[in-house]
């Protein structure tokens, strides 16, 4: 049985809501008779059933048996996605991308060479991938700023499952997760972390922990002290309990790795320690008092497949692990696949391959270094996200190079005069305030009572309208400006 420890697929969050919210979903039951339960029920004990033994940790043979069927049946799942890849020319079908490019990774990097598996990183095919999980998800935003086009944060109606799961895409291709195609993921999840009380919030957490960034205190705060808000008669409370406890996993490797080493920094790190280890406790004990209540079953498809991931990096639960996961196993299909679906597949190769969420922040990223001209200056990123929600509701983003120093206005006129076909920019100067008049012909005509807002993103979801003060507007940084054609209010 392996047990490579670098990598994560979100893919396990895939339909989650849905399947759970819906009721989509059906009992699987496990197949023997389990220790410390008076239910018995027929069992062929075929290869994947031998894990359900009450001795298994002590019955080498046993165990060598369940070992292979497992990792048979992860190959096997993965052999269904890589024939999907190749009957779709190298890509998943539109709608299930980012599920199963994920759930590909994770099978990739427990079973193929590690060449292979890089190759799905950095090779062709692998941007092949990552930028079809980008059309995906700009189709996605297109349909819901068509939907709520008096929107300016448009994110906020991005479902929770497909929010994790761009998260995870961005990480595992080293994107960056505050600029992504001109949105914000990191602030999407922060906000829903702050302002929502979702028993899912675990999932949210664990994608914040699986970026290089460091996790804030109120996050922190927020995993440790929460409660357990959906009752154990909930078909939400395995997901709850399981999703908090891969965010547990991952925060407290994570701290361990960032902290510093100041006494106040010691002290610190010492104390959220002990309370990681006291919840990361707590949460497998109610996964192991569940099972045990249920007469040996997690649920359905969907919670066995969220249960079973953490269990198998917790010493003390292995024996649970092993005894829950034919359950997940004996409802594969002959041609490897989980429900004849990717995404379903995708879903169960975490917990198959042992391949865990909590370690998805280990793929290693190239340094990025200091951009510089010829001349040795520093080169400043300007994004820009050109929006018309007036007329006829396009939207564009892009971006250019500047000295450092370099005005924002001048900035543009020089890239409009060397771009007159695409970016088509007038710009009225010597009257009271600097304004842009149109752009691409989009401007205030036809008593239409509308104006270009120019904003300058400050991070976190934060805007600041230099509209009236674009004159004296400097670029020092790396600086992302929003460009909206909006009516007056």
């Amino acid at each position: 049985m392996r047990s490579i420890n670098n990598f994560v697929t979100y893919a396990i969050l895939a339909y989650l809501q849905l399947t759970l919210r819906l009721g989509q979903t059906s009992t699987i039951i496990a197949q023997c008779k389990l220790p410390n339960s008076d239910i018995a029920v027929p069992c062929d004990m075929n290869e994947i059933n031998q894990c359900v033994k009450a001795d298994i940790l002590d019955n080498e043979q046993a165990y060598k048996r369940c070992s292979n069927a497992i990792d048979q049946a992860g190959m096997n799942a993965l052999k269904f996605l890589r024939k999907q890849l190749r009957s779709n020319s190298g890509v998943f079908m539109p709608g299930e991308r980012a599920a199963g490019v994920l759930g590909l990774l994770a099978g990739s990097k427990a079973y193929e060479k590690v060449k292979k598996f890089d190759r799905l990183l950095k090779g062709k095919g692998g941007q092949l991938l990552a930028n079809s999980v980008a059309i995906d998800f700009l189709t996605d935003m297109k349909h819901i700023e068509r939907e709520h086009p008096e929107s300016s944060q448009p994110l906020e109606y991005l479902d929770y499952t497909s929010l994790i799961e761009y998260m995870g895409v961005v990480r595992a291709y080293c994107l960056d997760s505050k600029d992504y195609y001109g949105y914000d993921l990191f602030h999407e999840v922060q906000r829903r972390l702050k302002t929502e009380n979702d028993a899912l919030d675990g999932g949210l957490i664990l994608a914040l922990c699986n970026t290089k960034l460091p996790i804030d205190n109120e996050t922190l705060n927020k995993l440790i002290n929460g409660t357990i808000k959906e009752p154990s008669s909930s078909r939400l409370y395995v997901p709850e309990i399981s999703l908090k406890l891969l965010a547990t996993l991952c925060v407290e490797k994570k701290i361990t790795r960032i902290t510093g080493k100041s006494e106040m920094d010691l002290k610190a790190f010492k104390d959220h320690k002990q309370k990681l280890q006291e919840l990361k406790s707590d949460l497998g004990n109610y996964l192991q008092q569940y099972f045990l209540e249920t007469g040996g079953t997690f649920g359905g498809f969907i919670e066995t497949s969220l249960a079973t991931q953490p269990l198998n990096k917790i010493t003390s639960k292995t024996e649970l692990f092993l005894h829950s996961l034919p359950a997940l196993i004996n409802t594969q299909k002959d041609d490897g696949s989980f429900g004849g679906s990717v995404p379903f597949t995708a879903i169960a190769l975490p917990s198959i391959s042992h391949i865990i969420s909590s370690e998805f922040d280990e793929i290693e990223c190239p340094r990025v270094t200091r951009r510089k001209w010829q001349d040795g200056s520093v080169k400043i990123i300007l994004s820009y996200v050109m929006q018309d929600k007036v007329i006829s509701q396009q939207r564009t983003t892009g971006h250019l190079f500047v000295h450092n120093g370099a005005k924002l206005i001048s900035a543009l006129k020089k890239h409009s005069e060397q771009n007159p076909h695409t970016f088509k920019l007038k710009i009225i100067e010597g009257g009271v305030i600097t304004k842009i008049d149109s752009w691409n012909n989009i401007g205030n005509k036809d008593n239409l009572q509308a104006y270009w807002k120019v904003q300058k993103d400050l991070g976190n979801g934060n805007y600041d309208d230099i509209t009236e003060k674009l004159d004296k507007e400097t670029l020092f940084r790396d600086t992302k400006y929003m460009f909206s054609f909006v009516q007056n209010q």
